[in-house]
């Protein structure tokens, strides 16, 4: 059966979006030795973390707002050159031999404003793109792309550091960005209505953001789902932030390699299996099965200094991830209305993550001057838990990540008791028809 125009204009974007991923991948993997091994400071491979990520995650809301009053290719255009740009500076000056951490910072800031318009943008093309019967395949080959990148960018760059060093894998991440530019040249994205006030004229960019929220807090099984993840990744952050301390206090870099590399095998053939059924039938129930799933593999990492148990915690909870953020966010595009999806999903994406970033900070501090001293033997919980946490370094990080694993089973829980949530696909409309359904997928609107 032959593809419609408007599905070989959303795998064109998908491929050119999947490429720039990857190259990302490279860059976001060598920056951090290459500072370490610069400066032996960890302080300042932290900073450079949060160099990639703060301005990304705290400009996303306006990013949204801004991609509402454009059309979607557009600002994906935009943040794919951005982005590009920062990286061909970087590139330049890492081959000439004059990079320094200070301009790695400047630029990382400067590339992730750009990027924060990548996510509202890329979300808010899919159902101009694809019909709403489509929508789990079109998130599973969302999540097999990032998947994908995840698993291949830290082995790919490893190899390419070692010959073409950082300046050679930075153009390379710059080639990437040019093969994802040329593909949205080349496509057309239908455009989408604009809010208008009575009077006729278009809210400001505030008025635009107070709609987003007072859009979700309408919808009320939307507002406690936005809850729902926040308070799910408090829990997680905490799960990625000490998983190297937790292998490494009882096993070799070795094997923490060999679980993330299966991990992100796992990962792989989740998203895949999202892309070829399309998901589950009974998303929120997905949700709240995948949550207590997740919740058990965090418990199954900190349960004993054992790396089969550890890597089979690691590969159930890479294996979940997906699953649980592609369901979710069929259930976003659902649900949000076209006009409105850049900057909900925006709010969204702040909402729900914007606890990572606290958990990160809290949870070295938390497991090593509160959890660790605990689990040192001697010591009442030391002998109470030891039967089955173990004794030695790492005991306390581990009962740090039981607890973790164990709040988000209660998350789950208290989830699954709210009846607002659990019916949300009934009670909360579809949005109106995609641009793909409304047009048969016969044609897509040429538009700028």
């Amino acid at each position: 059966m032959p593809l419609s125009a408007s599905i070989r204009v959303f795998l064109l974007i998908w491929l050119g979006q999947f490429i720039s991923q990857f190259g990302s991948g490279l860059t976001a993997f060598a920056l951090g030795p290459w500072v370490y091994l610069r400066t032996g400071s960890a302080t300042l491979v932290s900073l450079v973390w949060l160099a990639s990520t703060l301005p990304d995650l705290l400009l996303s809301p306006l990013a949204g707002a801004l991609v509402d009053r454009w059309n979607r290719r557009l600002a994906l255009l935009i943040s794919d050159l951005g982005a590009a740009l920062g990286t061909l500076v970087l590139a330049v000056l890492a081959v000439s031999g004059t990079l320094q951490v200070w301009q790695v910072l400047l630029a990382c800031i400067w590339v992730s404003a750009f990027v924060a318009l990548q996510w509202p943008a890329y979300s808010a093309v899919i159902p101009l793109l694809v019909s709403r019967e489509q929508l789990g395949r079109a998130s599973g080959m969302v999540q097999t792309a990032g998947s994908i990148a995840s698993l291949a960018a830290p082995a790919v760059a490893g190899l390419l550091i070692a010959t073409v060093q950082l300046g050679g894998i930075l153009f390379v991440d710059f080639a990437t960005f040019v093969v994802s530019l040329l593909t949205l040249i080349v496509v057309r994205v239908p455009d989408v209505l604009q809010d208008r006030s009575e009077t006729g004229a278009q809210p400001s960019v505030w008025q635009d953001l107070a709609g987003s929220w007072r859009y979700i807090r309408e919808r009320r099984g939307l507002l406690l789902l936005l809850f729902y993840f926040a308070s799910v990744n408090v829990f997680v952050g905490f799960a990625q932030v000490l998983l190297v301390p937790l292998v490494l206090s009882f096993t070799s870099t070795a094997a923490l390699g060999t679980m993330m590399s299966l991990g992100g095998a796992a990962m792989v053939l989740a998203s895949l299996f999202l892309s070829t059924s399309g998901g589950f039938e009974h998303r929120v129930r997905a949700v709240l099965g995948l949550t207590v799933a997740l919740g058990f593999a965090v418990v199954l990492c900190g349960s004993r200094p054992n790396p089969i148990l550890v890597g089979a915690g690691v590969i159930l909870a890479l294996f979940v991830t997906p699953l649980l953020e592609g369901t979710s966010q069929v259930i976003w595009h659902a649900k949000t209305a076209p006009e409105m999806m850049g900057r909900v999903f925006a709010l969204r994406k702040l909402a729900a993550l914007f606890p990572r970033p606290i958990a990160y900070l809290a949870a070295g501090p938390l497991a090593d001057r509160i959890f660790e001293p605990k689990m040192r033997g001697g010591s009442g919980l030391s002998d109470l838990l030891s039967p089955w946490l173990g004794r030695g370094p790492g005991r306390g990080t581990a009962l740090l990540y039981v607890c973790a694993g164990a709040l988000i089973v209660v998350v789950a829980l208290v989830g699954a008791l709210s009846p607002r949530l659990r019916n949300l696909e009934k009670e909360v409309p579809d949005a109106a028809p995609t641009a793909a359904e409304e047009t048969g997928q016969d044609s897509v609107r040429k538009t700028d």
